[in-house]
């Protein structure tokens, strides 16, 4: 499968983007939460489109990322 479009919070180690661009994707930044400095779930569907294969969900700093909410974004 090639994957065309990562989704990914716009704080995050360099490292997780570059494994992708290394495979040809392209990163999509995603704003975060200021509270938690995960990803802001109501913007991943702003970001997404048919050539995003990958959401990125990162626990920043032990905080869980809100799971529910980007498994619902994933799925429209």
């Amino acid at each position: 499968m090639k994957i065309d479009k990562i989704v990914l919070p716009g704080f995050t180690c360099v490292v997780v983007p570059n494994a992708f661009v290394y495979l040809g994707a392209k990163p999509i930044y995603v704003d975060i939460e200021p509270e938690t400095c995960n990803i802001d779930p109501p913007k991943i569907e702003e970001k997404m489109s048919e050539k995003t294969k990958v959401i990125i969900a990162q626990h920043t700093f032990g905080i869980p990322a809100e799971m529910k909410r980007i498994l619902e974004a994933a799925r429209t």
